[in-house]
This record gives C-alpha cells, structure tokens and sequence, in this order.
C-alpha cells in the first residue's frame, strides 16, 4: 500500500506545482526580431521558448513554493524551499527540500541515479530504522525522471497556455523577455495523461477545481527561461466547509554541466520496494 501512496503523493506534487511537456514542446524556429527595441509576438516567442527547452540536457535551479490554506477557522502557510540539479540525458539529479510548517521543518535530499531513489533525511529513521531509503523505479523509469524534472514541468506549463503581454526586463543582469501564460488546464490534463501513461480513474489536479497561471522570464540570447513564477489556486469543500488553497511558486534556472554521484553512505541504504 506504502508503494501506491508514493505514486500519488508524486503525481500531485507535479500537478501542484504544475506544468510539463509532451509532443507541443518539440517545435523549431525563433522569433523574428526586425529591429532594436521591438519584441517578438508572443506565439513566436513561445515556439522558439520551447525548441530552446526540448534542447537543455543539464540545468541547476532553486524553488521556493509558499501554499496558503484558507478556511473560515483561519489560514495555515507552509513554505518549501528546494534547490536541485538535473542532468536530463542521463536521467540524474540530485535535490534538497526543506518544508516549514507550524508544525516545524523537515529535510530531504534525494538522489535519482541508476533508475533508483535514494532518499536521506532524520525522520525516516523511526519508519524504516534507517536515514538513508531507496526505491527501484526501474518499473517505469522515464515516468519518474520527468516527475522530476521541473524543466520539463516548464514546457508543460508553457506548451499548453495561450501567451500575451511580452514586455522586457533585466534579471540578475540577463536581459529577459517577460511573458504571461494564461495556461489550458483541460489541455494539460490530457497532454499529462498521455505522455506520463496514468491510469483511467486517478484523479488529476488539473481536473479539479483550479486555475493556473504563469510568467515566464526568457533569456533574449537563448530563449531559455531564467525565472518562472507560477500560481495555482484551487478552492473545494471538505466536510461542508469551504477550502482555498493557493500555491506561488517561483523558480531561478541556470544551464550547463550537471553530474550526479552517490555518497557512500546512500549504498547501504533501507529499501523499500514492494512496501
């Protein structure tokens, strides 16, 4: 049962913090700049965004997501804060996540490398008597390497909304272009059910009562995204009474080399398959 409530947990967190990219993401072109001072339009601007992306095989970046819960008894925030790297070619990547809460913060470092999870953090020693725990993800190991990787999440996010207000600015000194995307939450439903194969009858965030959107702040030189803010609001009734919760997310990406490898300690790690 562990097994299956680790599946869903990993599909909400890609749903919840949003977006990816199917078959929409492999585009050519870039934009058709005519002169100094003017921008692309938008639709070009978001072909040329998405041929740059499908092309990335490493990247660093840091996230922050701060989710807001409101009901009438009061609001309660929790705050995640991950930096992480990924090498997309070899399907590795390394994170460290830290989560606050009222009820205190927890830390986790992850490792996927050799179609495996490995994670370390002290709370799993009183589950498994162990702070290092693996999971063989050799099942369906393309599925869970673009559960991670929040550049695919991106080209998701990008390929399934409709662009408008490209404006410019300057971003820890790397001019941008800054967009919004007002994304298709029916369209990414769909694009999420076919490119990550998930059953009939597992219910996706984007089926729910959500809005999603986006800006997006584009590296005029390489039509990478170098900063994307992000926000979801989903409003429900639990028990009769009404629940809204926002989630802002918002990511800082770099590109070049990324190489992953193991600690020591990791190789001695619990596993948990079949739990």
């Amino acid at each position: 049962m562990r097994k299956s409530r680790w599946v869903g947990i990993a599909l909400v967190v890609l749903l919840v913090l949003a977006g990816c990219s199917g078959n929409s993401a492999t585009t050519e072109g870039a934009p058709d700049i005519a002169e100094n001072g003017t921008v692309p339009a938008a639709a070009d601007l978001q072909t040329a965004t998405l041929s740059a992306m499908s092309g990335v095989d490493a990247y660093t970046a840091n996230q922050t997501t701060t989710i807001v819960r409101e009901t009438d008894e009061g609001n309660r925030t929790t705050t995640v804060s991950v930096r992480y790297a990924v090498n997309r070619s070899e399907r590795t990547l390394i994170s460290n996540r830290s989560t606050t809460s009222t009820d205190g913060t927890v830390n986790v470092t992850r490792y996927l490398i050799d179609e495996t999870l490995y994670q370390h953090g002290e709370q799993f020693t009183e589950e498994y008597g162990s702070t290092w725990i693996s999971r063989d993800l050799s099942e369906n190991p393309t599925r869970y390497s673009q559960l991670s990787d929040q550049l695919w999440r991106h080209q998701f996010t990008l390929g399934n909304a409709t662009l408008s207000n490209v404006t410019t600015a300057t971003v820890d000194g790397i001019e941008t272009y800054v967009v919004t995307a007002d994304v298709d939450t029916e369209a990414l439903n769909n694009a999420l059910r076919e490119s990550l194969d998930i059953p009939r009858g597992t219910s996706l965030a984007s089926e729910r009562n959500v809005s999603l959107t986006a800006t997006f702040w584009i590296d005029t030189d390489t039509y990478l995204p170098v900063q994307v803010e992000r926000t979801l609001v989903e409003t429900e009734t639990d028990d009769g009474t009404t629940v809204r919760v926002t989630r802002d997310v918002k990511t800082n990406l770099s590109y070049g080399n990324v190489s992953v490898s193991l600690p020591k300690a990791a190789e001695d790690a619990q596993s948990i398959d079949g739990q």
